[in-house]
């Protein structure tokens, strides 16, 4: 599961990475967080980027990363 939540309140763009473990960025969650910078972009609002309470991003996918190029 790859979540990217945002949420615009007044002026700020909070955008909230969960896919419910330790956030692993892989190709689709960095599509999901480029997504919600444009939409950030296009709101004109400053952009507050952040994970889960107990995790922000344990990095790449390293499942990812050992399957090749």
């Amino acid at each position: 599961m790859t979540a990217v939540h945002y949420k615009l309140e007044d002026g700020v763009a909070t955008i909230r990475m969960d896919d419910g473990k330790r956030n692993a960025l892989s190709p689709r969650m960095l599509s999901n967080i480029y997504a919600a910078l444009d939409r950030a972009e296009n709101d004109k609002a400053v952009v507050v980027l952040t994970g889960r309470d107990d995790v922000f991003s344990a990095g790449f996918d390293l499942k990812v990363m050992g399957a090749g190029p």
